[in-house]
């Protein structure tokens, strides 16, 4: 049985999983049946999969510039991404349910060829990952109402269900279809299926008189319109420029942190390029439709002829674009608008906070324009977006409300992409909890963004620990505690030696003494000159502000010493203070690494009505991360170099007392806290 399990993982990971691997075969799979030559199988399978890829290389270009475009409008609108904590995530999900997942996506699709062999819907579902996506959500909702079914239950429930939907969800869109196309070649495969049958029937409305978004007529001097690239780039240029003009006028430390992303290159340009880059990508996806269309078609044909007669594929939504570029712009457009009201409207009666991904967006609303163009004109394709963005945002409401607080994964968040909420379920958090989880998860965002110093970091800490030399950590009074986290803990690196001073630890008395004492000159220096820091270590300080005295006398200590002095602090908070040091300096002056906790000036980070002063710091919470990620970091770098690193166990596991007391032993010569 495992074996079988293992085959059809295999399968499903490399065939169901890539599908330009699956689209590559069936193509082959055509021209064999057709007895083509060996040059026509070759070359027609060749550019099916060539066509594939570009057309997926040209909605990663779409999805970089999105990328950029939503944290926009996000920080436009002051939205805050809060995650949800009960669902049970995809990795334990995948663990727990993936056998029955698998099966049934193969077994699903044995039942979609043989009812397109059998009866009059004759289509093959043909999109890779929206076969994976939609099994996975309909083993979520399965599992969500009713936890307790059984595997075997699981799996053969999801096997007849995804065989009919991957059956009839073509079918029923494909009357709109065949009119879009002019023909009966190719379906739609794909989950936006749903709103592009609302925008097709909404769009109706405006049958009379209606206009082609294709069609549509412009003065001769505005001539340049009539291209749909350059429509695509102006529509977009436009948003990206509102958006970017009122980030200006906010002046939000986000809103910083998002401008800054240009460097030296003014933002606007930098839009601008996102803009054209978004307009390329959709020129890109055009290309790749014509080339894969052109080989599909005709191996498709074999295929029915031999095997599944008047056999149809049953494609990604982008095979459609090509056939109304204008209509996929008008779709997103109108879905854009639509996503400003409901994030608005939801927000405010409803407790939940609806953030509309933007990939997501695209790609349903365009399909729906496309078809809402086909019985609306343009008018219905600006309807059409409008419903999918209504369709989302609410679709997200009721997802999160009646499911996802149970065990639904995380791709069954409505749309695929995103599903954040207020207060929902939750009355008793109050909105500065939320605030505070919000910059938390904000700042750890930050940080996984920018690794190039925490990995620099990482491999001279790595070096030195390598060559024999020492690691030491030095923190004053609550920046202290990194030192104290860092230091013979389990799941910690053995070799880690804190500087510790009494008159700096938090269990003295008064406590106010380690304000003063962390402002006596040379105290740092005496301190480095009587512990083993020598040439070649690696010395870690943590401070937030880097100003006061004795942080700035131990830096340059070590510095004399020939050690490499590591920085983790605040540059916000160093930007606005001036060192309590003679030497003028701050920490980020004198080490030869800094590493940005990301914090604000003055740490705390949550305002409260009636309260001058924030409260809930964030730099303790960013310090230990930060920590933590340079040991992990060093064991995967000395992993790397076949050396196993000296990581501490949990002695309160019974046999760890003797692994630790090994590991203390053999790296004796590096600990010098014992």
């Amino acid at each position: 049985m495992s074996e079988f399990l293992g085959v059809l993982r295999w399968i499903t990971i490399n065939i169901f999983g890539e599908a330009s691997i699956l689209i590559g075969l069936i193509v082959l799979l055509g021209l064999v049946l057709q007895k083509k030559s060996l040059a026509d199988i070759v070359s027609g399978t060749l550019k099916g999969i060539l066509g594939f890829l570009i057309i997926g290389a040209g909605a990663g270009i779409i999805v970089s510039a999105l990328l950029i475009f939503q944290p926009i409008w996000t920080e436009v609108f002051g939205l805050s991404s809060m995650n949800l904590t009960n669902i049970i995530g995809q990795a334990r999900f995948s663990e727990r349910y993936g056998s029955s997942v698998t099966i049934a996506i193969a077994g699903g699709f044995a039942i979609n060829l043989l009812l397109a062999r059998l009866t009059r819907f004759k289509y093959i579902y043909l999109t890779g990952h929206m076969m994976f996506w939609t099994t996975m959500i309909f083993a979520g909702v399965m599992v969500n109402t009713e936890p307790a079914i059984s595997a075997v239950q699981l799996t053969l429930m999801l096997t007849v269900i995804m065989g009919l939907y991957w059956t009839l969800q073509p079918a029923l869109v494909q009357p709109w279809v065949r009119k879009i196309t002019g023909n009966d070649n190719v379906a739609l495969g794909h989950t936006s299926a749903s709103v592009a049958l609302l925008g097709a029937i909404f769009g109706q409305i405006f049958a009379r008189n209606k206009i082609s978004s294709e069609d549509i007529k412009v003065p001769k001097k505005l001539g340049f319109l009539r291209d749909s690239n350059v429509v695509t780039a102006l529509t977009m240029a436009l948003l990206f420029f509102i958006g970017t003009f009122i980030l200006q006028i906010k002046g939000t430390p986000k809103a910083a942190e998002i401008l800054a992303q240009s460097g030296d290159l003014s933002f606007y340009i930098y839009a601008l390029k996102q803009s054209l880059m978004f307009t390329g990508g959709i020129a890109v996806v055009l290309l790749g439709v014509r080339m894969f269309i052109g080989e599909m078609v005709p191996a498709f044909n074999g295929i029915g002829s031999r095997l599944v007669p008047g056999a149809k594929p049953a494609l990604d939504c982008p095979i459609l674009f090509n056939f109304a570029p204008n209509a996929v712009v008008l779709g997103f457009v109108g879905a854009f608008v639509g996503s400003l009201l409901w994030l608005t409207l939801i927000g405010r009666y409803t407790g939940y906070v609806f953030i509309p991904s933007m990939i997501v967006i695209f790609f349903h609303a365009g399909t729906a324009g496309v078809f809402g163009n086909i019985t609306g004109g343009y008018k219905g394709a600006l309807l059409a977006g409008f419903i999918t963005s209504t369709v989302v945002a609410w679709g997200q409401y009721f997802c999160v409300t009646g499911f996802i607080d149970n065990t639904i994964p995380d791709t069954a968040l409505w749309a695929g992409d995103s599903c954040w909420r207020s207060d929902i379920g939750r009355k008793s958090m109050s909105q500065a909890l939320k605030q505070y989880y919000s910059q938390i998860r904000q700042k750890l965002a930050f940080l996984e963004q920018r690794p190039d110093e925490l990995t620099r970091a990482a491999e001279i800490m790595s070096h030195s620990i390598m060559g024999q030399r020492n690691i030491f950590v030095f923190g004053a009074s609550h920046a202290g505690i990194l030192a104290e986290e860092m230091s013979y803990r389990a799941g910690g690196l053995a070799i880690i030696n804190p500087l510790f001073t009494p008159a700096l630890m938090l269990n003295v008395r008064p406590l106010t003494l380690t304000s003063a004492v962390e402002n006596v000159e040379h105290l740092g220096r005496v301190l480095v000159e009587q512990s083993p820091l020598r040439a070649e270590d690696t010395l870690l300080i943590h401070s937030v502000s880097g100003r006061n005295a004795i942080t700035i006398d131990v830096a340059l200590a070590a510095k004399a010493c020939g050690a490499t002095v590591i920085a983790i602090t605040s540059l916000a908070t160093a930007a606005r203070v001036t060192s309590r040091h003679s030497s003028g300096k701050l920490l980020v002056d004198v080490a030869d690494i800094t590493i940005d906790n990301h914090c604000e000036y003055g740490d705390a980070a949550v305002s409260l009505p009636g309260m001058a002063q924030k409260a809930a710091p964030l730099s303790t919470i960013m310090g230990a991360t930060i920590a933590n990620s340079l040991v992990l970091r060093i064991c995967e770098i000395m992993l790397e170099n076949a050396r196993t690193p000296p990581i501490l166990a949990s002695a309160n596991i019974d046999g760890n007392q003797e692994i630790n007391q090994d590991i203390l032993s053999a790296y004796r010569s590096q600990i010098h806290y014992l």
